[in-house]
């Protein structure tokens, strides 16, 4: 090879591993910025999970406070703590 065909393979090889370079560095950035965007909807998930639970704990202890007015439970001593 002469001299001028080793510096375009040179050239070439250059231009092709800053290219990889960058593609790399895009991977990594897109990559942390789904990770970032998983957190969020996780953490959104997570809560909502608990918003839902308290719900459903003051939907459960108002049912069982009007099963006892109707007469479902015979138990006269209710030493149950239904405060929170």
């Amino acid at each position: 090879m002469n001299s001028s065909a080793v510096s375009v393979a040179r050239s070439m090889i250059s231009m092709l591993s800053m290219q990889m370079q960058q593609q790399t560095q895009q991977f990594s950035m897109q990559q942390q910025m789904f990770q970032q965007q998983m957190q969020m909807q996780m953490a959104a998930m997570e809560k909502r999970a608990e918003t839902s639970e308290k719900y459903l704990c003051r939907i459960a202890k108002t049912i069982g406070r009007n099963t006892r007015k109707r007469g479902g439970n015979d138990d006269k001593d209710d030493s149950t703590d239904d405060d929170e």
